[in-house]
């Protein structure tokens, strides 16, 4: 029994340091072939040790590279996942507001982005983005050029 703790330890230990060792060199630059091994290493650790006090944190960061790579499924499912399980996260208001950004900016559903901004709007109506939430919703599905044109 004490030798699968060690091995289960000794996994999780390597696989976070394989994680920081990559968050720390796509900090530096956009890195397609990067970003996606970062993106399976949290996916791996979420899996592997979905009890573990990082996952909170790696879920969150998982969203966000999986944004920047444009998979809205898998940024969905990750900031969906953080929401219904962690409710006490640091992150949950930012979670909130980038799955509507998800359902705007790259699966293109408006409809479910403007009822996720307007949820959350109604959860956090103190928080920083709310203007911003409020400025999508406004400009839903409205091409660019118009909303440029309507600054001029």
């Amino acid at each position: 029994m004490a030798s699968v703790l060690v091995a289960c330890q000794s996994s999780k230990s390597k696989l976070s340091e394989q994680i920081t060792l990559l968050e720390n060199e796509t900090s530096a630059g956009y890195d397609v072939a990067k970003l996606e091994k970062l993106s399976s290493l949290y996916r791996e650790y979420i899996t592997k040790f979905p009890q573990d006090s990082k996952v909170i944190e790696y879920l969150f960061q998982s969203g966000t590279v999986n944004i920047t790579l444009r998979k809205g499924g898998e940024s969905l499912s990750d900031f969906i996942m953080l929401v219904d399980k962690f409710p006490q996260s640091p992150h949950l208001a930012d979670a909130y507001y980038y799955i509507a950004y998800i359902y705007e900016d790259i699966l293109y559903d408006i409809e479910s982005a403007k009822y996720a901004y307007t949820d959350f709007i109604t959860r956090f109506p103190e928080h920083k983005l709310v203007s911003d939430a409020k400025i999508s919703i406004q400009y839903l599905g409205v091409p660019p050029e118009e909303i440029v044109a309507s600054f001029e």
